[in-house]
């Protein structure tokens, strides 16, 4: 029989001034709060071991349990994690699993602790956490964010490649220097 590790995500906080109970989570939540913490256990998702889960009081505390050489090298990274508050160690579905426990903990102004205890936890996110990598997803948001403005725009353009042309053209026109190249 396969040795088995439980890694633990608790998310502590309030929900109507009271303190987070599990039924106090919409089933899509604990829907989405499982998905996310099985992608982060297992990012592949294709040759994955069973992950039993159980979700007991103590705030929500979903406890998931399977191949302990899963849950050992999830709390590993975790921990790495915890240190640098660099997501770009992890595979990108362990980075979306962080990102979506982040925005919740942003939102709900939750408290979520992840690792093989809760008393000494290998990562926390709260409102106050900072990755070390935002500035580059908020650069890279606000360039997708351009570039779905942008697009209906170029559709009706047609020849772009004419566009830019008269575009550079007129630009050498207003600002000649010996820099500029012609076109």
């Amino acid at each position: 029989m396969e040795a088995l590790r439980t890694l633990q995500v608790q998310i502590t906080g309030e929900r109507n001034k009271q303190s987070l109970r599990p039924q106090d989570l919409d089933i899509d939540e604990l829907i989405k709060a499982l998905e996310y913490s099985r992608d982060l256990i297992a990012p592949d998702g294709k040759s994955r071991p069973n992950i039993l889960v159980e979700v007991e009081e103590g705030s929500v505390l979903l406890k998931l349990t399977t191949a302990a050489m899963l849950v050992i090298s999830t709390q590993a990274l975790l921990t790495e994690v915890q240190k640098t508050f660099n997501k770009s160690i992890l595979a990108p579905k362990q980075a979306a699993a962080l990102s979506y426990f982040d925005t919740l903990a942003q939102k709900e102004g939750f408290d979520i602790s992840f690792g093989t205890t809760t008393e000494e936890p290998a990562l926390k996110i709260n409102r106050e956490t900072v990755w070390a990598d935002a500035p580059e997803e908020a650069e890279s948001d606000y360039l997708n964010r351009l570039i779905e403005e942008a697009t209906p725009h170029w559709v009706s353009i047609g020849d772009t490649d004419a566009w830019l042309k008269s575009v550079r053209a007129h630009n050498d026109q207003l600002y000649p220097t010996s820099s500029n190249p012609s076109i």
